[in-house]
């Protein structure tokens, strides 16, 4: 019988599924502060606690609270572009919300779904134009934060949610007609 290292399987099963951003995502605190996540994980025990721009069920911009900052080692990701000539890196299982009205793992969604923005003051659909899976074998870091009230924040100006895509599912309300 091989030997079975089973922390490192529960860290793969664990990480798997993960839902998080590569560190050189910027995180909205507000409409005018972005940080990139690797930085607000340095500087984790700055940002606990602190404010962060979110959004509640309704689509009004709250204000809400960084409960916790983490990092996490997967061995695959996607790298999504948008029409606007912006791009994210980020695990398939990371929820957006996305056109039909709920949060959906990003990894579920194709070229040509839309994902909700809020810039300048004003929510707007920006339509995926690719979906690009990459491979890295050794590990790349990818980056998370949990909110206290809302379980939303933004990323570079997109509304995303910081639960697993079916608790995220459960969470969402209406979000209405935007």
């Amino acid at each position: 019988m091989p030997d079975t290292n089973y922390e490192e399987l529960n860290t793969i099963k664990r990480t798997a599924r993960a839902a998080c951003f590569t560190g050189e995502t910027l995180v909205n605190i507000n409409e005018s502060y972005l940080i990139h996540f690797e930085a607000l994980y340095e500087r984790r025990l700055h940002f606990v606690g602190t404010t962060i721009q979110s959004f509640d069920d309704e689509g009004r911009i709250v204000v809400d609270v960084i409960d916790d900052v983490s990092r996490h080692l997967v061995h695959e990701y996607l790298k999504v572009s948008f029409e606007d000539g912006s791009w994210l890196n980020v695990t398939p299982a990371h929820p957006f919300f996305s056109e039909g009205r709920e949060f959906v793992p990003i990894g579920e969604l194709g070229e040509g779904a839309r994902v909700l923005e809020y810039r300048d003051e004003d929510w707007r659909w920006l339509t995926i134009l690719a979906i690009e899976p990459i491979e890295a074998p050794e590990g790349i870091e990818v980056f998370n934060l949990r909110t206290s009230l809302t379980r939303h924040y933004f990323v570079e100006h997109k509304g995303v949610h910081n639960l697993k895509a079916r608790a995220a599912k459960k969470s969402e309300r209406s979000l209405s007609a935007r």
